[in-house]
């Protein structure tokens, strides 16, 4: 696989994403990266030490909150919850409009007064974090210094390609290195675009390739 050849090679490589960090490496499945789950509250180093962002008081709100909110959705049909560790997800993909006016709600229930936490919407899922400022961004900022001080010398290149809203933070935030917007998009603060997912892997293929 590509990303583990780049690995291979001695190279710091990532996945960030809002997922669980679970479901993330479950899909990816190759040793020696670093994973980023939950836009940025959870990590994994590449000798597999899990790294939280989260404190305890905010995981342990967004479990009582997911917690009781459940309870509300019993009766709806078509939707459900996804716990991700330091944040949940309300999937509602397939419901009828009815259902999903009655999840939006009982979600609008739950967080009516809740200033420790925020909603993120999605593709079909409405998705709730702790108000904090640890974002994505954050946990790249992390990995970068963890990375330039356990690898002396030159700090690495960083490129960044994402396809999510939330990438556009880290576009906008990277003060150096390749920024690269992955899809059609009309605004962006990516220095660079490929039209699709295969344009990434093009991208990844020549990097390889110059590292040989």
């Amino acid at each position: 696989m590509l990303l583990a050849e780049l690995a291979r090679r001695a190279q710091p490589v990532g996945v960030v994403s809002g997922r669980g960090l679970a479901d993330i490496r479950n899909r990816v499945r190759v040793p020696g990266l670093w994973y980023v789950g939950c836009h940025g509250l959870i990590l994994r180093d590449p000798g597999n030490k899990t790294l939280v962002l989260a404190t305890l008081k905010e995981r342990e709100n967004i479990r009582g909150l997911a917690r009781d909110l459940a309870q509300s959705l019993r009766k709806i049909p078509g939707v459900y919850l996804e716990s991700k560790g330091a944040s949940f997800a309300l999937h509602y993909r397939g419901a009828s409009v009815a259902a999903v006016r009655a999840a939006w709600k009982a979600l609008q229930g739950q967080l009516a007064g809740q200033r420790e936490v925020r909603l993120l919407c999605g593709k079909k899922v409405w998705e709730i974090l702790p108000n904090t400022r640890t974002d994505k961004w954050t946990a790249v900022s992390f990995i970068l210094r963890r990375e330039t001080r356990e690898r002396p010398g030159a700090p690495p290149l960083m490129i960044y390609l994402g396809d999510d809203s939330t990438d556009e933070l880290v576009f906008r935030k990277m003060k150096r290195g390749i920024s690269i917007v992955v899809g059609a998009t009309k605004r962006t603060a990516a220095r660079y675009s490929v039209p699709s997912p295969g344009g990434a892997f093009r991208v990844l293929q020549r990097l390889k390739e110059e590292l040989e």
